[in-house]
């Protein structure tokens, strides 16, 4: 009896890890498609493998030129990148700055801190989870735009999923980006702060 409630109990356990795995990532575009995004607000999209984090766009390179041309759209598409964790495969938060590097000048990729995984950060890698997020632009003042740089608040609500469903992050994160107009004509995230 003690066997055979044990091979049950290790079968019931292998489904459960299967069905954990089995589940899309809620942040990943379905069917091969690009995730909706809007100029103001966007889900962030994570690359098709957090473990690799030269893993190239999910947009067409013509469609990444023409969101780098907009400086608001730089911004939402930077702070869903920094927002959006995978405590399962990334030794912390630090990692999503890899990720996001496309939207970011080089510099601040390279200096990027190597932080200790917190205990919540330990807990949701315990837990199989990982962390999207909603980006709004704030709807408060910010300093004058020039034609070089733009800043912009944006609030950013996070949900965990995990095999054992979803959970909003509280509090909700507010972010202070400012974007430069480079030599190119393209816009990057030169600073943030949470």
């Amino acid at each position: 009896m003690n066997c055979t409630m044990t091979k049950v109990t290790l079968l019931l356990a292998a489904a459960v890890v299967m069905a954990g795995c089995a589940q899309a990532d809620p942040g990943e575009a379905q069917d091969g498609q690009s995730p909706q995004q809007w100029p103001q607000e966007t889900i962030a999209a994570a690359p098709e493998s957090p473990e690799s984090p030269a893993a190239p766009s999910s947009a067409a390179p013509a469609e990444e030129q023409l969101q780098r041309t907009d400086p608001e759209a730089v911004i939402v598409a930077a702070a869903g990148e920094l927002t959006t964790w995978y405590p399962v495969t990334e030794r912390n938060r630090g990692a999503s700055t890899v990720r996001a590097a496309r939207w970011l000048e080089p510099r601040l990729v390279n200096e990027t801190p190597q932080l200790r995984p917190d205990a919540q950060w330990m807990e949701w890698a315990q837990a199989g989870a990982t962390i999207s997020s909603r980006v709004k632009v704030a709807e408060e003042e910010h300093p004058p735009d020039s034609d070089t740089q733009v800043t912009r608040a944006v609030v950013v609500e996070q949900t965990m999923h995990s095999p054992s469903g979803e959970k909003a992050v509280e509090p909700a994160l507010a972010m202070w980006l400012t974007c430069s107009k480079g030599d190119d004509g393209l816009w990057r995230v030169s600073e943030f702060r949470f």
